[in-house]
């Protein structure tokens, strides 16, 4: 990822606290708030992460090393998005989070 620093985790980093952190979260609420099926919603996150790298990557922004593609990109995303999505599942059941609680 450019910038080049000494340190290549600093030009990742607002992208690490930032984006993704976001992204995961927005997901969950739209499968919570707005019903969303669960299954498109972790694919279309996925696939829009995936977009926006592979954009920076044809920009010259990304660049990868060690045989790493958009495919595994792809999957860098996915299987996160659905620890997370089954975090939530576990965190809901644990402490009864529903809407009638909220009002």
């Amino acid at each position: 990822m450019l910038p080049y620093t000494r340190n290549q985790s600093y030009a990742a980093l607002p992208l690490d606290l930032g984006i993704y952190p976001i992204a995961g979260c927005l997901m969950i609420y739209v499968i919570l708030e707005k019903n969303a099926k669960s299954w498109l919603a972790i694919l279309i996150t996925s696939l829009t992460l995936t977009l926006i790298e592979w954009l920076a990557k044809e920009m010259g922004r990304v660049i990868y090393f060690n045989g790493w593609n958009i495919y595994w990109t792809f999957f860098s995303y996915f299987l996160p998005l659905v620890v997370v999505y089954g975090y939530s599942k576990v965190f809901t059941l644990m402490y009864d989070v529903s809407k009638k609680k909220r009002t």
